[in-house]
Formats: structure tokens, sequence, C-alpha cells
């Protein structure tokens, strides 16, 4: 049984949405007025796993009153994340006090502001500590079920004005063979912290979006936001810290990261990997972290670094830049791949089992992953719904590294990746229909893939992929859908694919212009 935490408190509070009074006090970091505060007690939740109840207070935080409250400025981040973890690696525990700055651009006033907390879908994982207003809003209660934290405001959050929340919260890292998530765990030689902050929902139609869990696949989604986090380790200081962004070590086992426009933020720390690392030919780094030790061969991380590096050359040409100057990709001490912003983690299996061909899984997942920095992290949708948005492009991406590197090895490709193991299923597929991946994989990677060749044969190479650039550049400010993916074709080549759609699609017409 899910726990269920419900915590209603009317404060006797002057509102301060949408701008503070001279006479207001500014909070001086993100734990004011939370820890031993007499008027909002701890949140309790029930577990048995050890946690901390209490976040070792950070560093001095501002809200500036007058930016509280302001017409809509594109420059600002919807939100806005100042974080200090305290990371534990004997007990795998994690302290975190958070500040959350959240601007309304929903154009209407909100009474209430909602989190997903994706770590707290599993029991014994995560704990809240504390929650207070900051500045901007004042709080009359708030509600947290599984994976939802409802937060509701004394006075609406008036379109065009900012309120800043202050968290502090407590996490248990499970092991990797115990983990809900794999990407949210620790191993003897790696641990990985993803989907571990609470993130600023959605809100779209009038709603507050918290994905359902799939059984396979990804299923969550986030707004761009900016990053300032601080990380101190204790225990092991020899551990090195990987994370996207401009990371700098400011201590013996302590980091400060600033990353802006993430979906969200991912680190992972290790003492048995090294680094290597290369630039595009438009300058962007590519840091590459890859495992080392006795027996283990360097040919497979130079080849994934080559592979990386070209493929994000390719995708800028076609694509556009990317708005980092840096991307991350770390060798997983996981399955296969997965994809954050700034940083994509590929599984050891591809690295061990590499044998010097081109033609490997090293090449493809990494081409792969490098590829969801443009379609996830750029442009995002909702991955439970609608997975093709962005995995039937990354497999898509694939064959079109594969064009340039190696044309000859076209047709390898299409054998090895797709022909050989007859996809069947929808291309439009959600993650919630299967309870394999095998299957899911099937319909909307594979089918996905065979459905962009079948489009880009018959409206051609410069059709094609302007659509494609059409879509990033339209879509980058808000969670995309079906219908924003194919209205960024042209009307007449939109019905020109019409066959091809309905070949593929479960909802062949996401336009509804065509007749049934």
């Amino acid at each position: 049984m899910r726990s269920r935490v419900v915590f209603f408190l009317w404060l006797a509070l002057s509102t301060l949405a949408c701008g503070l009074s001279d006479s207001a006090p500014t909070p001086t970091h993100p734990l004011a007025g939370a820890v031993g505060d007499s008027t909002l007690a701890p949140v309790v939740t029930m577990t048995s796993a050890p946690v901390y109840t209490t976040a070792t207070p950070p560093d001095t935080l501002t809200v500036e009153p007058e930016l509280l409250c302001e017409s809509s400025n594109k420059e600002t981040p919807l939100a806005r994340y100042e974080v200090e973890a305290q990371i534990d690696t004997e007990t795998y525990q994690v302290k975190v006090a958070m500040r959350l700055t959240y601007h309304n651009r929903t154009g209407k006033s909100l009474s209430q502001i909602v989190l997903n907390i994706d770590t707290n879908r599993a029991p014994g994982v995560f704990l809240l500590d504390n929650l207070t207003a900051a500045a901007g809003a004042a709080l009359a209660g708030y509600t947290l079920e599984d994976a939802r934290l409802e937060i509701n405001l004394v006075t609406p959050l008036r379109t065009g004005c900012a309120a800043a929340f202050d968290l502090s919260f407590s996490l248990q890292i499970p092991e990797l063979t115990s983990a809900r998530a794999r990407y949210f765990s620790h191993t003897p030689r790696q641990l990985n912290l993803g989907y571990w902050l609470p993130e600023a929902a959605p809100y779209i139609e009038g709603v507050w979006r918290t994905p359902q869990a799939g059984s396979v696949g990804e299923y969550t989604y986030s707004e761009l936001g900016d990053f300032q986090v601080r990380v101190k380790v204790r225990g092991d200081t020899s551990l090195i810290l990987i994370a996207p962004g401009e990371v700098r070590q400011v201590g013996d086992g302590e980091w400060s990261i600033l990353f802006r426009q993430g979906r969200s933020f991912t680190l992972s720390l290790s003492n048995k990997m090294s680094l290597l690392n290369a630039r595009t030919k438009d300058g962007l780094l590519i840091d590459l972290y890859h495992f080392i030790g006795e027996g283990i061969s360097t040919s497979a991380p130079k080849h994934a670094l080559q592979v990386a590096v070209e493929a994000a050359e390719l995708y800028t040409r076609l694509f556009g830049k990317l708005p980092y100057s840096r991307i991350v990709v770390v060798e997983a001490d996981f399955f296969d791949g997965m994809e954050f912003s700034g940083i994509v983690y590929v599984g050891t299996g591809w690295f061990s089992g590499y044998q010097g061909r081109l033609t490997s899984w090293l090449t493809l997942i990494t081409a792969h992953e490098v590829a969801h920095q443009w379609y996830y992290s750029l442009v995002t949708n909702d991955q439970g719904a609608y997975p093709y948005l962005d995995e039937a492009i990354a497999i898509y991406c694939e064959l079109l590294y594969m064009e340039t590197k190696t044309p000859v090895d076209v047709q390898w490709w299409w054998l090895f990746r797709v022909k050989q193991l007859q996809p069947k299923g929808y291309v439009d597929s959600a993650v919630y229909e299967y309870q394999a991946a095998r299957p899911y994989i099937n319909a909307v990677y594979l089918r996905g893939a065979s459905m962009f060749q079948e489009i880009r044969d018959l409206i051609g190479d410069e059709a094609f992929f302007k659509w494609w650039q059409d879509y990033l550049k339209a879509s980058q400010d808000r969670i995309a859908t079906p219908a924003d993916f194919w209205g960024a074709l042209p009307p007449e080549l939109y019905l020109k694919t019409s066959e091809i759609r309905l070949n593929y699609l479960r909802d062949y017409d996401p336009l509804r212009v065509e007749k049934p």
C-alpha cells in the first residue's frame, strides 16, 4: 500500500504573493523557518529504512523581492533549483536542502503548485522533513501521495509572478539489484542519482501533470529549469563527481555545479573511473568517463568518445546547436543506456563487448543516447504516452550516423537493428501497453525507424530534415505533442504522408484534418 502523507495547516500570515512589501522579510537560506520552525512540524512518512531527519543548512541563498512579480520574462527559467546535498557513501543516505523558485507563466492565477517526486514511488527511499514558503506566497498546506506533492497557497499566485519554496528531505539510495530505477542506485564502483530531486510538474491545459509510472521504457517529463547545486561527500573523499554543466571542486569531497536549461539534474560518484575528452568542430566539449582496472582496455572508451564527437557534430549540422558548452557520456554500471539533460549513460556491457568494429552495440547506443540531447532534452514530450517522439527519432539518428560514417554499413544496420526482429505494433504506442521491453522496442523504436525512412523516401531529404528542425525550434518552450510534431510538416506534405501514417500509427491523423 502506497504511503500517504496529508498535512494541512492554516497559517496566520499576511499574503506575500505577487510582490513583497517593504516590511516583508527576505529569506536567508532554503531552510529559513524550516528546521525548528514552531509553525510547521516535519512531515513523517511510513518507512523502515534509516534516514536522516534533518538537513544541513546551506550557504545563503536569496530570492530578490523585485523579481518575484514581473511581466513574463523568457530569460528567466520557469523553475530554478538551488540545492545543498550531503551524500554519505557509507550508509548511502543523502540529506538535501532545496529552494525551488517557480515562475507562473501559465496565463492564469494558481492556487496550487505541484511537484513531482519520482523517488517517492518506492517505500523507504524518500522522506520529506520539512516544507515552507520562502517568498512570494503563503502556505495553506500540502499533501504528498506517491510521486505527487501538492502545495496549496493561501492566496493564488498571479500570472507573471514567482514564489519560492524551501524543502528539506532525505534519500536512501538502494543497491542496483533492488532498485526500482537503475539510474537511482549504487554498486561497489558507482553511485548514480537520476531523477532524485523534486521537480515542478508540467502545467498543461489547466492540469498539473504527474506521469504514471511504467513497467518498461521511460515515463518522466519535465519543464526546463536552472540548477545551482552544491554537493558534499561524507565517507570516501577519493570519489570523483560526474555531472553536467559547470563543475568546480571547492574542497575535499565538495563540489559546486551550475547547470542551465536542463530537464533535470543528474550526477554520479565513482573512484573507479577515468576521463577522456575531446571537442567537436563547433567547440562542444565531450567528456567521457569510463571504468578502469586490471584487464580493462581503453579501446572501447576511445571508440565511444569518437562516436560521441562525430554524432554530436552530425546532429549539430542537421538540427542546430545545443544550449550547452559540454555534454557528458558515462559508462554506466547498469544495463543498456539512459538519457538525461547534459549527461547520458551507456551500459558497461556495451563497452566490455566491443571488439574493435564500428558495427557494434557500443557505436549504436552511444549515437542513440547523444541524439537525445536534441530530442528529449532540447525538445521533450510525454515519454510515457508518446515515447516515439524521442525514441523513434533517436534510433533513426543511429542510422543517420552510420550513413555518414560508413554508408556501406547501412544495410547491416537495417538487418541487425530492425529487419531480423520482424517488428510489429503501432509506433505511437504508450509504454503502459507493455510489460516486456522487446515488444515495446519493436513497435515504438524499430517500426518508428521504418516509418521515418518511408516518409524520408517520399518527401526527400531536404523536406524531411527541415520538418525535424522546425519541430525542434517550435516546441522547445513546451511539452511537445504528436500534433506539434506532425504540425511541423507543411500541410501538403502532411496530407502526402497519409497512407504511411495509416500503416504505422493508431492515431494516424493527429491534426484532425483528414476525413475518416
